[in-house]
């Protein structure tokens, strides 16, 4: 985001002598960086939802314990 808002003000400080040329290429970049937020971090549901479930099946199936917590000392707790 910063590396676009530094482009488009770029163009501002060149003076370009097409005002419109310039606003439609700031348009562009910043039609592209929205384009790129919208598909980050997008994951398919079914197969998150698989994994979450298969790891709950396994820790039931183990009957894993609650870990300890840590001692109130936490230099203690780190030289372990």
């Amino acid at each position: 985001m910063v590396k676009v808002g530094t482009s488009i003000a770029a163009l501002g400080y060149e003076g370009a002598e097409d005002v419109d040329l310039a606003l439609d290429q700031s348009e562009q970049m910043i039609f592209s960086l929205s384009q790129q937020r919208s598909t980050d971090g997008v994951a398919d549901i079914k197969a998150v939802l698989m994994d979450t479930f298969e790891r709950i099946e396994n820790l039931y199936e183990t009957k894993v314990e609650e870990p300890e917590s840590p001692p109130q000392d936490l230099r203690t707790w780190m030289q372990c």
